[in-house]
C-alpha cells in the first residue's frame, strides 16, 4: 500500500503542478487580452475625441466666416442704399445742356423749297471719371 499511495500522491502532485501552471498561463493570456482591448478602446476614444475636436473647430470657423460674410454684405448693402439715395443729386450735378441747330429742308406746297431752322435742347449726363476700381 505504501507504493500505491506514494504513486497516487506523486501523480496528484504532478497533475496539480501541471494544472496550476496551465491555469496560470491561461490567466496571464487573459490579462494580456484584456490589456490589449483596453489599449484599443483608449486609442479609439482618443481618435474619436480628436475627430470631435476637429469637427467643432471646423464648425466654429465656418460660423465665423459666415458671420464675417454677413457683416460684409450688410456693409455693401448700406453703401448701395447710400449711393442709390444720392444718385439723383449726382446725376443733376453732372448734367450739361447742349444746344444743337439742325437745318433741314421742309417740303412746302408752294413751288419753291423753303429752308427752316430747328433748335433742339438736350440734356446729357456723364459720370465723373474715378480712379477707383469696381472691386475696391
Amino acid at each position: 500500500m505504501n507504493k500505491i499511495s506514494l504513486r497516487i500522491i506523486l501523480v496528484s502532485f504532478f497533475l496539480l503542478l501541471f494544472g496550476g501552471s496551465f491555469f496560470a498561463v491561461l490567466a496571464a493570456e487573459e490579462d494580456k487580452r484584456i490589456a490589449k482591448i483596453r489599449a484599443e478602446r483608449e486609442q479609439f476614444l482618443a481618435s474619436a475625441k480628436e475627430t470631435a475636436d476637429a469637427r467643432t473647430a471646423y464648425l466654429e470657423g465656418l460660423t465665423q466666416s459666415r458671420e464675417a460674410a454677413r457683416q460684409e454684405m450688410q456693409k455693401a448693402k448700406g453703401q448701395y442704399e447710400t449711393l442709390l439715395k444720392n444718385q439723383p443729386a449726382l446725376v443733376k450735378q453732372n448734367e450739361k445742356t447742349t444746344t444743337t441747330t439742325v437745318k433741314q429742308l421742309v417740303p412746302v406746297a408752294s413751288s419753291s423749297n423753303v429752308a427752316s431752322s430747328q433748335t433742339t435742347k438736350s440734356v446729357v449726363s456723364k459720370p465723373k471719371a474715378t480712379t477707383k476700381s469696381k472691386a475696391s
